[in-house]
């Protein structure tokens, strides 16, 4: 299929179960037109997926290794789980590896042909944003090198956002930050907020 226009996607991660940052996404969601919202990890409360789940706005996440099942739970009862599969959404093909689901993660090697954006909790091994130690993860490395993504959302990062080469470490929520990803078929287009 054939990408379609331009997309707006809303990149979040480490919310933390504050459902006021979640609250506060709201006006950002419907003002600019979001048309994808990631959730990269760490949500921490099924009642924020519920909150940003909305008919007229696709959402996927993965799980972060502070998530427990109900935010499996709650990202299946939407159709969002994104943990160790791919969807395709606007011709985008959108793929997820999450904490909870590494084996089944494997599945994503096995039977993909095309990723085009990577959602992934852990960077790849042996890469790290700010000289922090982050732990990374070979099976992303593999992905990496197999599917040779457009962009790699990374979630598990602790400060303000960084671009690295064509991986995004996202900033923390629970400290403000989130971003606005924009695709046109030809490359994208990142703008790294925080909330004030």
């Amino acid at each position: 299929m054939g990408r379609v226009g331009m997309v707006k996607i809303l990149l979040v991660s480490n919310i933390m179960g504050r459902k006021h940052l979640a609250y506060r996404l709201l006006p950002v969601i419907y003002g600019e037109d979001i048309d994808l919202v990631i959730l990269a990890g760490n949500t921490g409360l099924p009642e924020i997926i519920d909150l940003l789940a909305d008919e007229n706005i696709h959402l996927l996440g993965i799980t972060g290794n502070l998530d427990d099942y109900s935010i499996i739970k709650s990202l299946k009862k939407y159709d969002a789980y994104l943990d160790g599969k791919s969807v395709e959404y606007k011709g985008y093909v959108v793929a997820g590896i999450g904490v909870q689901v590494y084996n089944n993660s494997m599945r994503l090697i096995e039977t993909g042909d095309r990723i085009d954006i990577l959602v992934t909790f852990y960077p790849p091994l042996g890469r790290s944003i700010h000289d922090e130690f982050i732990h990374g993860s070979d099976y992303v490395d593999v992905v990496l090198d197999k599917f040779m993504p457009n962009i790699v959302i990374v979630g598990e990062a602790h400060r303000s956002p960084a671009l690295r080469g064509n991986i995004l470490y996202l900033g923390d929520m629970s400290h403000g930050y989130y971003t606005v990803l924009e695709l046109d078929g030809k490359g994208f287009r990142i703008d790294n907020r925080v909330l004030l």
